[in-house]
């Protein structure tokens, strides 16, 4: 009988840094974390990839699967999504597109799934001495979206350093975001950053704090914090920006007040409710 995967804290995730900040784009969270199953099973010292079991219960719990008649089903679907997917690394001299697994198979006996990786990515999850990533599988499950998986897994490539910088073109194109989120940094900073950053404190030990880089009025690159000093940093720097920004407002208004009432030595009462009425005027009971 084949046993079900060890969730506890333990059970680790362990590949390359480069396949963590591959360019992938997993149609939902269940397929990565059936990528994730199966990156569990490969042992350190294995010399090869094999055939890695497992049991339809732990994918249908992974993958949130109802366990009704559609089951066999719905894991027929995930997996052909998840056999078809193509990632890619960026190289010095260019890019390597892999496929994730070359061989499915269903064994209805044993109830239980084999996968095998492809032979590709072997230098990515087997022999590993330096430059390599360890995650909790339980961490990873927890993360409830796709965005929060992959953005989890990055910084975690970054682990022996207080901070990093990726360009806004590098975050793209790891995460294969859509077109109006390369447009507009505001709803890539709510759906992506925002989200991952509330996901992962939530769900995970990990703590980091990011700071978005402008050249102009443009933001083109993203800076990561992960040491101790280096977010309380970024997080004095924020509060600061955030100070700042209110005193300008009040500022502004303080100014439009003063020009109000130059403007109307009488009082601007009557004007309440007009446009030619200043804010603060306007809010007051």
């Amino acid at each position: 009988m084949i046993k079900d995967i060890d969730l506890e804290q333990n059970t680790l995730v362990c590949k390359s840094n480069a396949l963590c900040r591959a360019s992938w784009s997993p149609d939902s969270i269940w397929e990565s974390r059936l990528v994730a199953l199966i990156a569990t099973q490969v042992r350190e010292d294995d010399e090869d990839f094999k055939g890695y079991w497992v049991p339809v219960s732990d994918i249908i719990n992974a993958a949130e699967i109802k366990k009704n008649g559609k089951v066999y089903k719905a894991l027929d679907e995930l997996t052909d999504k998840a056999m078809g997917r193509v990632i890619k690394i960026k190289e010095s001299w260019g890019w390597n597109k892999y496929t994730l697994f070359s061989t499915c198979k269903f064994i209805k006996k044993d109830n239980a799934v084999i996968l095998g990786f492809h032979p590709d990515l072997k230098p990515h999850y087997l022999a590993l001495k330096k430059h390599f990533t360890k995650y909790a599988l339980a961490e990873f499950l927890a993360l409830p979206s796709t965005y929060s998986q992959r953005v989890y897994e990055i910084l975690r490539s970054w682990d022996e350093r207080d901070a990093t910088k990726l360009s806004m073109e590098d975050l793209h194109e790891i995460l294969c975001t859509p077109p109006s989120m390369r447009k507009n940094f505001g709803e890539f900073k709510r759906r992506v950053l925002d989200k991952a950053l509330k996901d992962i404190e939530e769900k995970t030990p990990l703590r980091w704090r990011y700071e978005p880089i402008k050249k102009g009025r443009k933001v083109i690159a993203v800076r990561f914090f992960f040491g101790k000093k280096s977010r309380a940093k970024a997080e004095s720097k924020a509060k600061k920006a955030s100070q700042q920004k209110q005193s300008k407002t009040n500022n502004a208004l303080f100014l439009a007040a003063v020009q109000c009432a130059a403007d109307h030595p009488d009082g601007c009462g009557q004007l309440r409710g007009t446009k030619n009425c200043c804010k603060i005027c306007m809010e007051k009971k």
